[in-house]
Protein backbone atom coordinates (compact mmCIF):
# COMPACT_ATOMS: atom_id res chain seq x y z
CA UNK A 1 0.00 0.00 0.00
CA UNK A 2 1.45 3.45 -1.20
CA UNK A 3 2.11 6.04 1.81
CA UNK A 4 -0.83 8.06 0.47
CA UNK A 5 -3.60 5.26 0.85
CA UNK A 6 -1.88 4.65 4.39
CA UNK A 7 -2.15 8.65 4.84
CA UNK A 8 -5.89 8.64 3.93
CA UNK A 9 -6.69 5.28 6.22
CA UNK A 10 -4.48 6.60 9.31
CA UNK A 11 -6.63 10.59 9.02
CA UNK A 12 -9.67 8.34 8.37
CA UNK A 13 -9.55 5.77 11.80
CA UNK A 14 -7.97 9.23 13.74
CA UNK A 15 -11.24 10.83 12.78
CA UNK A 16 -13.67 7.87 13.37
CA UNK A 17 -12.27 7.56 16.96
CA UNK A 18 -12.50 11.13 17.32
CA UNK A 19 -16.48 10.92 16.41
CA UNK A 20 -16.61 8.33 18.93
CA UNK A 21 -14.99 10.32 21.68
CA UNK A 22 -17.11 13.61 20.84
CA UNK A 23 -20.42 11.24 20.46
CA UNK A 24 -19.91 10.92 24.29
CA UNK A 25 -19.00 14.36 24.99
CA UNK A 26 -22.73 15.38 23.18
CA UNK A 27 -24.63 12.97 25.06
CA UNK A 28 -23.16 14.05 27.94
CA UNK A 29 -23.82 17.60 27.55
CA UNK A 30 -27.20 16.63 26.30
CA UNK A 31 -27.90 14.44 29.56
CA UNK A 32 -26.53 17.37 31.94
CA UNK A 33 -28.21 19.97 30.53
CA UNK A 34 -27.57 22.64 27.75
CA UNK A 35 -25.60 25.44 29.59
CA UNK A 36 -25.18 27.11 26.44
CA UNK A 37 -23.95 30.33 27.88
CA UNK A 38 -20.84 28.89 30.12
CA UNK A 39 -20.05 26.60 27.00
CA UNK A 40 -20.13 29.69 24.58
CA UNK A 41 -17.15 31.49 26.97
CA UNK A 42 -15.43 28.55 26.91
CA UNK A 43 -15.76 27.70 23.54
CA UNK A 44 -14.39 32.04 22.88
CA UNK A 45 -11.61 31.07 25.22
CA UNK A 46 -9.62 28.04 23.36
CA UNK A 47 -10.60 29.57 19.74
CA UNK A 48 -8.95 33.38 21.31
CA UNK A 49 -6.22 30.64 22.92
CA UNK A 50 -5.13 29.43 19.83
CA UNK A 51 -5.05 32.51 17.76
CA UNK A 52 -2.48 33.60 19.77
CA UNK A 53 0.09 31.21 19.12
CA UNK A 54 3.49 32.90 18.52
CA UNK A 55 5.62 31.56 15.84
CA UNK A 56 9.20 31.64 16.67
CA UNK A 57 10.64 31.21 13.43
CA UNK A 58 12.89 28.48 14.37
CA UNK A 59 10.40 25.91 14.35
CA UNK A 60 8.72 26.55 17.86
CA UNK A 61 5.52 27.32 18.46
CA UNK A 62 4.30 28.87 21.65
CA UNK A 63 1.04 27.85 22.30
CA UNK A 64 -1.54 29.22 24.78
CA UNK A 65 -4.13 26.78 23.52
CA UNK A 66 -3.46 24.04 26.61
CA UNK A 67 -3.73 26.90 29.34
CA UNK A 68 -7.48 26.99 28.03
CA UNK A 69 -8.21 22.91 27.93
CA UNK A 70 -6.50 22.49 31.42
CA UNK A 71 -9.27 25.28 32.69
CA UNK A 72 -11.89 23.63 30.64
CA UNK A 73 -11.44 20.07 32.44
CA UNK A 74 -11.60 21.85 35.74
CA UNK A 75 -14.54 23.57 35.36
CA UNK A 76 -16.77 21.72 32.47
CA UNK A 77 -15.44 17.97 33.57
CA UNK A 78 -13.54 15.54 31.36
CA UNK A 79 -16.89 14.97 28.42
CA UNK A 80 -17.97 18.31 28.12
CA UNK A 81 -14.61 19.91 28.22
CA UNK A 82 -13.24 17.16 24.92
CA UNK A 83 -16.77 18.01 23.51
CA UNK A 84 -16.06 22.37 23.52
CA UNK A 85 -12.34 21.06 22.74
CA UNK A 86 -12.86 19.47 19.72
CA UNK A 87 -15.48 22.04 18.41
CA UNK A 88 -12.81 24.63 18.78
CA UNK A 89 -9.89 23.14 17.39
CA UNK A 90 -11.87 23.09 13.85
CA UNK A 91 -13.15 25.97 13.63
CA UNK A 92 -9.43 27.51 15.12
CA UNK A 93 -7.61 30.22 13.61
CA UNK A 94 -4.05 30.58 13.84
CA UNK A 95 -1.00 32.73 11.78
CA UNK A 96 1.68 30.82 9.84
CA UNK A 97 4.01 33.31 8.59
CA UNK A 98 1.59 36.20 8.45
CA UNK A 99 -1.19 34.43 7.04
CA UNK A 100 -4.39 34.05 8.93
CA UNK A 101 -5.19 29.79 8.50
CA UNK A 102 -9.05 28.48 9.32
CA UNK A 103 -10.93 25.88 8.44
CA UNK A 104 -12.07 27.91 5.00
CA UNK A 105 -8.88 28.26 3.59
CA UNK A 106 -6.44 25.39 4.68
CA UNK A 107 -7.09 21.96 3.08
CA UNK A 108 -9.88 20.18 4.85
CA UNK A 109 -7.72 16.98 5.67
CA UNK A 110 -5.42 19.18 7.85
CA UNK A 111 -8.26 20.52 9.73
CA UNK A 112 -9.50 17.21 10.18
CA UNK A 113 -6.18 15.76 11.15
CA UNK A 114 -5.94 18.81 13.53
CA UNK A 115 -8.83 18.03 15.46
CA UNK A 116 -8.83 14.42 15.45
CA UNK A 117 -5.35 14.24 17.37
CA UNK A 118 -6.30 17.20 19.27
CA UNK A 119 -9.52 15.67 20.57
CA UNK A 120 -7.59 12.36 21.11
CA UNK A 121 -4.57 13.31 22.60
CA UNK A 122 -6.85 15.23 25.26
CA UNK A 123 -9.10 12.56 25.95
CA UNK A 124 -6.57 10.29 26.53
CA UNK A 125 -4.69 12.05 28.67
CA UNK A 126 -7.11 13.65 30.39
CA UNK A 127 -8.39 10.30 31.67
CA UNK A 128 -5.22 9.12 32.51
CA UNK A 129 -4.29 11.75 34.39
CA UNK A 130 -7.58 12.93 36.08
CA UNK A 131 -9.24 9.79 36.70
CA UNK A 132 -6.08 7.84 37.62
CA UNK A 133 -3.21 9.45 38.75
CA UNK A 134 -5.19 12.20 40.69
CA UNK A 135 -7.17 9.16 42.46
CA UNK A 136 -3.90 7.25 42.67
CA UNK A 137 -2.53 10.48 44.49
CA UNK A 138 -5.19 11.24 46.76
CA UNK A 139 -5.06 7.89 47.78
CA UNK A 140 -1.77 8.44 49.09
CA UNK A 141 -2.62 11.27 50.93
CA UNK A 142 -1.62 13.70 48.43
CA UNK A 143 -4.44 16.53 48.84
CA UNK A 144 -5.47 20.16 47.37
CA UNK A 145 -3.24 22.25 45.23
CA UNK A 146 -0.39 19.79 45.67
CA UNK A 147 -2.39 17.07 44.04
CA UNK A 148 -3.85 19.37 40.89
CA UNK A 149 -0.59 20.52 40.19
CA UNK A 150 0.62 17.00 39.97
CA UNK A 151 -1.87 16.46 37.75
CA UNK A 152 -2.27 19.04 35.27
CA UNK A 153 1.42 18.79 34.69
CA UNK A 154 1.05 15.30 33.85
CA UNK A 155 -1.61 16.08 31.83
CA UNK A 156 0.00 18.21 29.75
CA UNK A 157 3.05 15.57 29.25
CA UNK A 158 1.34 13.01 28.12
CA UNK A 159 -0.91 15.05 26.00
CA UNK A 160 2.53 16.17 24.16
CA UNK A 161 3.91 12.62 24.45
CA UNK A 162 0.14 11.39 22.38
CA UNK A 163 -0.28 14.38 20.26
CA UNK A 164 3.87 14.18 19.04
CA UNK A 165 3.61 10.66 18.25
CA UNK A 166 -0.11 11.44 16.10
CA UNK A 167 1.98 14.08 14.02
CA UNK A 168 5.21 12.20 13.55
CA UNK A 169 2.74 9.23 12.19
CA UNK A 170 1.13 11.49 9.93
CA UNK A 171 4.53 13.61 8.47
CA UNK A 172 5.86 10.09 7.73
CA UNK A 173 2.97 8.82 5.78
CA UNK A 174 2.75 12.20 3.85
CA UNK A 175 6.40 13.07 3.25
CA UNK A 176 8.72 9.81 4.29
CA UNK A 177 10.20 11.79 7.20
CA UNK A 178 11.46 9.10 9.51
CA UNK A 179 9.21 8.76 12.13
CA UNK A 180 11.80 8.24 14.79
CA UNK A 181 13.75 11.97 14.17
CA UNK A 182 10.59 14.09 13.63
CA UNK A 183 9.00 12.59 17.19
CA UNK A 184 12.04 13.59 18.72
CA UNK A 185 12.52 16.95 17.44
CA UNK A 186 9.04 18.01 17.78
CA UNK A 187 9.15 16.45 21.41
CA UNK A 188 12.57 18.20 22.09
CA UNK A 189 10.85 21.89 21.07
CA UNK A 190 7.38 21.37 22.91
CA UNK A 191 8.32 19.58 26.11
CA UNK A 192 9.28 23.59 27.43
CA UNK A 193 6.38 25.59 25.92
CA UNK A 194 3.72 22.78 27.56
CA UNK A 195 5.86 22.91 31.11
CA UNK A 196 5.17 26.33 31.31
CA UNK A 197 1.74 26.23 29.55
CA UNK A 198 0.92 23.27 32.19
CA UNK A 199 2.10 25.44 35.02
CA UNK A 200 -0.20 28.68 33.59
CA UNK A 201 -3.07 26.19 33.21
CA UNK A 202 -2.98 25.31 36.90
CA UNK A 203 -2.47 28.68 38.47
CA UNK A 204 -5.38 29.68 35.90
CA UNK A 205 -7.30 27.19 37.69
CA UNK A 206 -6.90 28.00 41.18
CA UNK A 207 -7.57 31.71 40.14
CA UNK A 208 -10.78 30.97 38.74
CA UNK A 209 -11.82 28.49 41.73
CA UNK A 210 -11.13 31.95 43.63
CA UNK A 211 -12.53 34.62 41.42
CA UNK A 212 -14.60 33.42 38.54
CA UNK A 213 -14.55 34.81 34.82
CA UNK A 214 -12.79 37.66 36.36
CA UNK A 215 -9.46 35.71 36.44
CA UNK A 216 -9.80 35.18 32.31
CA UNK A 217 -9.41 39.15 31.96
CA UNK A 218 -6.50 38.70 34.07
CA UNK A 219 -5.05 35.80 32.10
CA UNK A 220 -5.60 37.22 28.85
CA UNK A 221 -4.86 40.82 29.40
CA UNK A 222 -1.00 39.85 30.01
CA UNK A 223 -0.67 37.07 26.97
CA UNK A 224 -1.91 40.02 24.41
CA UNK A 225 0.58 42.44 26.14
CA UNK A 226 3.42 40.25 26.17
CA UNK A 227 2.30 38.68 22.60
CA UNK A 228 2.62 42.39 20.91
CA UNK A 229 5.95 42.82 22.56
CA UNK A 230 7.43 39.80 20.78
CA UNK A 231 5.57 40.20 17.65
CA UNK A 232 7.67 43.73 17.24
CA UNK A 233 11.00 41.76 18.79
CA UNK A 234 10.34 39.31 15.52
CA UNK A 235 8.92 41.60 12.53
CA UNK A 236 12.05 43.77 13.46
CA UNK A 237 14.08 40.66 13.70
CA UNK A 238 12.85 39.62 10.62
CA UNK A 239 13.67 42.89 9.07
CA UNK A 240 17.20 42.90 9.94
CA UNK A 241 17.74 39.48 8.81
CA UNK A 242 16.03 40.39 4.85
CA UNK A 243 18.19 43.56 4.77
CA UNK A 244 21.56 41.41 5.58
CA UNK A 245 20.49 38.96 2.89
CA UNK A 246 19.78 42.00 0.63
CA UNK A 247 23.21 43.14 1.75
CA UNK A 248 24.62 39.76 0.82
CA UNK A 249 23.06 39.97 -2.86
CA UNK A 250 24.25 42.88 -3.60
CA UNK A 251 27.81 41.71 -3.18
CA UNK A 252 27.41 38.05 -4.60
CA UNK A 253 26.62 40.13 -7.96
CA UNK A 254 29.95 40.76 -8.21
CA UNK A 255 30.91 37.49 -8.26
CA UNK A 256 29.12 35.61 -11.17
CA UNK A 257 30.51 32.39 -9.97
CA UNK A 258 28.95 32.46 -6.27
CA UNK A 259 25.60 33.37 -6.63
CA UNK A 260 23.62 31.65 -4.05
CA UNK A 261 26.88 30.70 -2.15
CA UNK A 262 26.18 32.59 1.17
CA UNK A 263 22.44 31.04 2.02
CA UNK A 264 23.89 27.30 0.59
CA UNK A 265 26.13 27.77 3.57
CA UNK A 266 24.17 28.89 6.02
CA UNK A 267 21.55 26.07 4.92
CA UNK A 268 24.84 24.12 5.35
CA UNK A 269 26.12 25.44 8.48
CA UNK A 270 22.50 25.21 10.51
CA UNK A 271 22.39 21.49 9.83
CA UNK A 272 26.18 21.11 11.11
CA UNK A 273 25.22 23.02 14.52
CA UNK A 274 22.08 21.44 14.81
CA UNK A 275 23.57 18.31 14.54
CA UNK A 276 26.19 19.58 17.37
CA UNK A 277 23.42 19.95 19.55
CA UNK A 278 24.35 24.23 19.59
CA UNK A 279 21.53 26.49 21.51
CA UNK A 280 19.17 28.34 19.53
CA UNK A 281 20.87 31.59 19.70
CA UNK A 282 24.33 30.33 19.06
CA UNK A 283 23.04 28.40 15.82
CA UNK A 284 21.30 31.90 14.68
CA UNK A 285 24.46 33.62 15.05
CA UNK A 286 26.31 31.26 13.22
CA UNK A 287 23.81 31.84 10.62
CA UNK A 288 24.28 35.01 10.44
CA UNK A 289 28.11 34.47 9.84
CA UNK A 290 27.52 32.59 6.86
CA UNK A 291 25.51 34.50 5.45
CA UNK A 292 28.10 37.38 6.13
CA UNK A 293 31.07 34.58 5.57
CA UNK A 294 32.47 36.83 2.41
CA UNK A 295 31.27 39.83 2.53
CA UNK A 296 34.97 40.97 2.44
CA UNK A 297 34.98 40.31 -1.74
CA UNK A 298 33.41 43.63 -1.62
CA UNK A 299 36.82 44.71 -1.15
CA UNK A 300 38.27 42.12 -4.03
CA UNK A 301 39.07 43.53 -8.02
CA UNK A 302 36.12 42.06 -9.41
CA UNK A 303 38.61 41.16 -12.50
CA UNK A 304 39.57 38.61 -10.22
CA UNK A 305 36.54 37.36 -8.77
CA UNK A 306 34.75 36.67 -12.33
CA UNK A 307 38.59 35.79 -13.66
CA UNK A 308 37.78 32.59 -16.41
CA UNK A 309 40.72 30.43 -15.45
CA UNK A 310 42.55 29.59 -12.16
CA UNK A 311 44.23 32.42 -10.60
CA UNK A 312 48.03 32.98 -10.57
CA UNK A 313 50.20 33.27 -6.97
CA UNK A 314 49.31 37.29 -6.77
CA UNK A 315 45.56 37.19 -7.24
CA UNK A 316 44.92 34.18 -4.80
CA UNK A 317 46.80 36.49 -1.97
CA UNK A 318 44.42 38.93 -3.16
CA UNK A 319 41.19 37.12 -2.47
CA UNK A 320 42.48 36.05 0.52
CA UNK A 321 42.47 39.27 2.11
CA UNK A 322 38.58 38.81 2.12
CA UNK A 323 38.53 37.42 5.28
CA UNK A 324 40.18 39.96 6.54
CA UNK A 325 38.29 42.84 5.04
CA UNK A 326 35.16 41.11 5.91
CA UNK A 327 36.17 41.02 9.49
CA UNK A 328 36.93 44.45 9.41
CA UNK A 329 33.84 45.23 8.32
CA UNK A 330 31.39 43.19 10.70
CA UNK A 331 33.32 44.39 13.71
CA UNK A 332 32.36 47.74 13.66
CA UNK A 333 28.58 46.47 13.99
CA UNK A 334 28.51 46.03 17.88
CA UNK A 335 26.09 43.02 18.04
CA UNK A 336 28.50 41.19 16.07
CA UNK A 337 31.52 41.16 17.43
CA UNK A 338 31.07 37.18 17.55
CA UNK A 339 30.32 36.62 13.88
CA UNK A 340 33.47 38.78 13.02
CA UNK A 341 35.66 36.42 14.98
CA UNK A 342 34.16 33.62 13.08
CA UNK A 343 34.31 35.62 9.29
CA UNK A 344 37.98 35.87 9.88
CA UNK A 345 39.14 32.47 10.59
CA UNK A 346 36.80 30.82 8.22
CA UNK A 347 39.63 29.88 5.96
CA UNK A 348 41.77 28.42 8.84
CA UNK A 349 42.67 24.76 9.16
CA UNK A 350 43.12 22.67 11.86
CA UNK A 351 46.89 21.56 11.07
CA UNK A 352 47.81 24.73 11.31
CA UNK A 353 47.48 26.04 8.10
CA UNK A 354 44.89 28.21 6.12
CA UNK A 355 44.95 31.66 6.65
CA UNK A 356 45.07 34.21 8.10
CA UNK A 357 46.43 33.34 11.31
CA UNK A 358 47.27 29.53 11.26
CA UNK A 359 45.36 28.98 14.55
CA UNK A 360 45.62 25.29 14.09
CA UNK A 361 43.75 23.57 16.90
CA UNK A 362 42.55 27.68 18.11
CA UNK A 363 40.27 27.72 15.52
CA UNK A 364 36.71 28.83 17.24
CA UNK A 365 34.56 25.41 16.85
CA UNK A 366 31.95 27.86 14.92
CA UNK A 367 34.56 29.30 12.19
CA UNK A 368 35.31 25.26 11.73
CA UNK A 369 31.53 24.76 11.04
CA UNK A 370 31.36 27.48 8.43
CA UNK A 371 34.82 26.26 7.05
CA UNK A 372 33.45 22.49 6.62
CA UNK A 373 29.90 24.16 4.90
CA UNK A 374 31.61 26.79 2.81
CA UNK A 375 34.42 24.10 1.37
CA UNK A 376 31.01 21.72 0.63
CA UNK A 377 29.63 24.71 -1.15
CA UNK A 378 32.66 25.37 -3.10
CA UNK A 379 33.04 21.60 -4.24
CA UNK A 380 29.21 21.38 -5.21
CA UNK A 381 29.56 24.78 -7.38
CA UNK A 382 31.05 25.18 -11.12
CA UNK A 383 34.16 27.05 -11.41
CA UNK A 384 35.47 28.12 -14.50
CA UNK A 385 38.26 25.88 -14.28
CA UNK A 386 36.23 22.38 -13.28
CA UNK A 387 32.59 21.40 -13.23
CA UNK A 388 30.70 21.03 -9.64
CA UNK A 389 31.50 17.66 -8.24
CA UNK A 390 28.22 15.75 -6.99
CA UNK A 391 26.97 15.42 -3.46
CA UNK A 392 28.80 11.82 -2.48
CA UNK A 393 32.21 13.19 -4.52
CA UNK A 394 32.23 16.32 -2.05
CA UNK A 395 31.55 14.50 1.09
CA UNK A 396 34.26 12.06 0.32
CA UNK A 397 36.41 14.67 -0.31
CA UNK A 398 35.81 16.44 2.86
CA UNK A 399 36.19 13.27 4.75
CA UNK A 400 39.52 12.39 3.79
CA UNK A 401 40.89 15.94 4.57
CA UNK A 402 40.69 15.29 7.96
CA UNK A 403 43.40 18.04 8.93
CA UNK A 404 41.93 20.66 7.42
CA UNK A 405 38.87 20.37 9.79
CA UNK A 406 37.90 20.16 13.21
CA UNK A 407 37.20 16.64 14.46
CA UNK A 408 34.16 17.49 16.18
CA UNK A 409 32.86 19.61 13.35
CA UNK A 410 34.21 17.19 10.87
CA UNK A 411 32.24 14.54 13.03
CA UNK A 412 28.88 16.82 13.30
CA UNK A 413 29.24 16.82 9.35
CA UNK A 414 28.99 13.12 8.35
CA UNK A 415 26.11 12.69 11.06
CA UNK A 416 24.01 15.47 9.54
CA UNK A 417 24.77 14.64 5.78
CA UNK A 418 23.47 10.69 6.52
CA UNK A 419 20.87 12.16 8.65
CA UNK A 420 19.62 14.72 6.02
CA UNK A 421 20.80 13.89 2.89
CA UNK A 422 18.19 16.08 1.47
CA UNK A 423 19.69 19.64 2.65
CA UNK A 424 22.68 18.81 1.30
CA UNK A 425 21.11 18.51 -2.02
CA UNK A 426 22.23 21.51 -4.61
CA UNK A 427 18.83 22.59 -5.35
CA UNK A 428 19.57 26.38 -6.59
Amino acid sequence: MSRQKLLFAYILTLSAVALLILGRGISTVSDSGFDIGRLAVFFAVLVISESLTLELGNGTLVSFSLVSQILAISVLGIDKAVFIVGLAEFFSVYYKKGESKFVFNRPFKVTVFNTASTVISFYISAHIAYNYIYVALQIHGILGYINQFITTMMFSFIFLLINDLLISLVIYFDKGIDFCKTFKENFTLGLPNFVSMGFMGFLLSVAYDLYGYISLAFFFLPILIVRYTVQIYLDLKKTYYETIQAFVDAIEAKDKYTKGHSQRVEKYAETIAKELGLPDAKIEKIKIAALLHDVGKIGIDEGILNKPGRLTPEEYEKVKEHAEIGYRIVRNIEFLEMEARWIRYHHEWYNGKGYPEQLGDKIPLEAGILAIADVYDALTSDRPYRQAMSEDEAYSVIVNERGHFIPTALEAFKKAFANNRELFIRVY
